[in-house]
């Protein structure tokens, strides 16, 4: 697969293209992927954000000599790149949008404020009228306080994060924001997120003062930040992310319908405070799979009304298993149905999958959930309230 610069009259574009190797450079055909260059550019080049260092080429490369294999970029940098080409640039001949970070300002150098170039960055994707590709470029770290990102977007839009993004690390940021967001997208359908890049919350002194850790006072009793938090969103994917050391939850879905979080590296400290990897509200239609999972707390929870949702193939521990609940909170009723989980392997876990209720008028509750060839082999979980609360 090549990519190929080509010319109009009025545009500079990009496309794929699938040619035999005696074929000295590629050209653009009517059936390519084209690519748009946003009008912030002022040379012809393809935008450094997708593949780190990739240019327009102006010559075929030259052919390795024989027996030797060419080592332009490093192997784990060469497989991206084949990924990412063969999975986002040749999906059909539809124009896309292509931005970056850097195109609005953004310096990548993990300590200066990016997040203005962030939200512009998300403000012109959001807003064109063709398919957009935001991309966080390879080997930056881009420093992002908290954010609140608003849809409906005109189109579909990928979030291609590549290098990483990070958050400040004080609680002292946060003074006159959201304590509960850092990343909030709201309202927002066809959201895809990948790259193979990181998110990091920086979590580690929101830990500290916490009194789960701080056993002498003063301690903070109060809200942590969700890392990644996405409300009311339909068609949503994740995957092939590093989310790590969240500041509480790091994957959170609020009444979202059709959700996709997979091929995840979700990873802080065992005695991290509540920091969940995947929690889920009030969502429907979820797959959770083929995810490592590591964290101080549940590695998957669902609270709310939860429906249709399917937990598979997924690395759990150390941590607290897998938790439905805690239900029923304040008397509610919550209606949690059609949770499948198969084929999960948890290790180090205080628990493997559980129901929590809080304490209810009636003598007993009876909750039950079946899963398939997990390690703690549960089928049936009955649990009882009483005067102590929680369970």
């Amino acid at each position: 697969m090549l990519l190929a610069r080509c010319r109009t009259a009025a545009t500079t574009y990009y496309c794929c293209h699938s040619a035999p190797a005696a074929i000295p450079r590629p050209v653009c055909s009517s059936s390519s992927t084209r690519f748009v260059l946003p009008s912030s550019h002022t040379r012809p080049r393809l935008s450094r954000g997708l593949f780190g260092a990739c240019a327009p080429a102006t010559a075929a490369p030259a052919k390795p000599p024989a027996g030797r294999m060419a080592a332009s970029l490093p192997l784990p940098l060469a497989v991206a790149v084949v990924l990412a080409a063969a999975l986002l640039l040749c999906g059909g001949a539809e124009a896309r949008v292509l931005l970056t970070l850097d195109d609005f300002g953004g310096v990548g150098d993990g300590i200066a404020n990016d997040t203005q170039a962030f939200v512009d960055a998300w403000a012109a994707a959001c807003a064109s009228s063709e398919q957009a590709v935001l991309a966080v470029p390879v080997g930056k770290a881009y420093r992002i306080w908290p954010v609140q990102l608003f849809g409906p977007c005109k189109r579909k839009l990928k979030l291609l994060i590549s290098g990483a993004i990070v958050a400040p690390a004080s609680p002292d940021e946060w003074a006159g924001r959201d304590p509960m967001k850092w990343l909030y997208i709201y309202g927002v359908d066809g959201l895809s997120v990948s790259g193979g890049g990181t998110i990091d919350g920086s979590g580690q002194q929101w830990w500290a003062s916490t009194c789960k850790r701080k056993k002498t006072p003063p301690c903070y009793l109060g809200p942590r930040p969700k890392a990644v938090h996405f409300e009311a969103c339909r068609g949503v994917s994740v995957q092939g992310v590093t989310l790590q050391n969240g500041q509480q939850f790091h994957l959170t879905f609020t009444r979202c319908t059709g959700v996709k979080a997979s091929f995840l590296r979700v990873i802080a400290p065992a005695d991290s405070p509540n920091t969940d990897g995947v929690h889920l509200n009030d969502s429907s239609h979820v797959q959770i799979t083929d995810n490592l999972i590591s964290t101080g707390d549940d590695c998957v929870s669902m609270v709310g009304n939860c429906s249709d949702v399917r937990v598979k193939d997924i690395s759990c521990g150390p941590g607290h298993g897998i938790s439905i609940g805690s239900l029923g909170k304040n008397r509610t009723t919550d209606m949690v149905e059609n949770v499948r989980v198969d084929t999960c392997l948890l290790t180090n876990t205080t628990n493997g999958v559980r129901i929590k209720s809080w304490q209810v008028n009636t003598d007993t509750a009876v909750c039950s959930t079946h899963s398939d060839r997990n390690k703690n082999n549960l089928v049936r979980t009955t649990l009882t309230g009483d005067s102590s609360g929680q369970h």
